[in-house]
């Protein structure tokens, strides 16, 4: 959401008369913000579904300073390799998601890494093809317990992550020739599973939905 003081100055530089016109984009402003409550650029609130006027709005962005840890083993080693240990880190949090991190290239058929590119306006892209798929991951993961700081308030936050994904490093296949395994394992067959009865479908007509379940 883009806001801006509806003065008669900044009405005027934008070409409309009165707030309930409609302006030009307010990037021909000095000054204007831009305000979201999630990774994407749409704002999201609560509501009291017995009272419509009464709204909450989701906490706005956090812009976050602070440095990576220094030392043996301070961070995980990194999918690209590079060490980001003292790095400097200027973030966002923003509706449970923190962006900035340095970001790689992913190939999860084939376990492959690269650098990914940037086009003008600082956009992420993997290049693609018709048999390849590359996904964008963050090349290094903030450590639990790091202290990141607000500027603008001096507010102090520990970091604490509740959900890492843990890349394999793809071994290469002359790795699996030494391997050994039983020859007389017993395979399950279909006959060792009994058959599963599947309950009886409700019908719709007899389901309720009490008043205080409604969102």
């Amino acid at each position: 959401m883009t806001l801006f003081e509806a003065s008669s100055g900044n009405l005027g530089t934008l070409d409309c008369a009165a707030t309930t016109d409609t302006c030009e984009h307010a990037s021909k402003l000095r000054v204007y913000y831009e305000w979201h409550s999630n990774p994407y650029d749409s704002l999201s609130w609560l509501e009291d579904p017995n009272d419509a006027n009464d709204k909450k709005f989701m906490a706005a962005p956090l812009q976050l300073q602070g440095q990576m840890p220094t030392g043996t083993g301070a961070i995980p080693p990194t999918p690209s390799g590079t060490n980001y240990a003292g790095a400097n880190l200027n973030l966002r949090y923003e509706g449970g998601w923190m962006s900035g991190t340095p970001q790689t290239c992913f190939n999860p058929q084939t376990g492959e890494r690269k650098a990914p590119t940037y086009n003008s306006w600082g956009d992420i892209s993997c290049t693609e093809s018709s048999t390849e798929t590359w996904w964008t991951r963050p090349d290094v993961v903030i450590p639990d317990g790091t202290t990141l700081q607000e500027p603008s308030t001096s507010k102090k936050y520990i970091v604490k992550a509740d959900e890492v994904v843990e890349l394999l490093v793809r071994a290469a296949s002359s790795a699996c020739n030494s391997l050994t395994y039983a020859t007389d394992i017993a395979i399950p067959t279909v006959s060792d599973y009994e058959d599963f009865t599947m309950p009886t479908k409700p019908d719709i007509t007899t389901l309720k939905v009490k008043g205080t379940d409604k969102m």
